[in-house]
């Protein structure tokens, strides 16, 4: 999974890892402390009766397969406007491109703002989050149309 060595890479970048550094205290970069890291920047979402509806700008969809289920699922990662945070669907059941607009297997509505893109810095972090959380293991960027 491309996203999850991508992260990895930035968080060595940005310093959490430097071989160079002569530190003896910098923390090792392994899988436990980026599924730390990971973690402690997401959280749940509120219910589908409380939120049905979402905004989603600088958005993008991917299609994914999980050792959790059997068939491929497609979803929606993007930043949510109205709550200001990164955001990735459930599965999506229904497109309508006409109207830019998604419902999603919990039955929450995504709206989605502008043409499709690579998907938000936010969402894309959310996205690696969920990757992990759900096994997946093959993840494919797909164009909507």
């Amino acid at each position: 999974m491309s996203g999850e060595n991508d992260f990895k890479n930035e968080l060595s970048v940005t310093g959490m890892k430097d071989e160079n550094s002569g530190c003896a205290d910098t923390p090792e970069l392994t899988d436990e402390l980026v599924a730390n890291v990971l973690a402690s920047s997401v959280w749940s979402v509120a219910p589908v009766d409380e939120e049905p509806e979402i905004v989603l700008k600088d958005w993008t969809v991917f299609e994914v397969t999980s050792s959790f289920w059997p068939d491929k699922t497609r979803h929606f990662v993007g930043y949510n406007s109205l709550d200001r945070e990164g955001r990735v669907s459930s599965a999506i059941i229904q497109f309508d491109a006409e109207k830019a607009t998604g419902i999603t297997k919990s039955g929450r509505v995504y709206r989605l703002l502008g043409k499709q893109g690579t998907g938000s810095p936010d969402g894309l972090h959310v996205w690696n989050y969920w990757c992990r959380k759900c096994d997946v293991t093959k993840s494919e960027e797909i164009k909507l149309g």
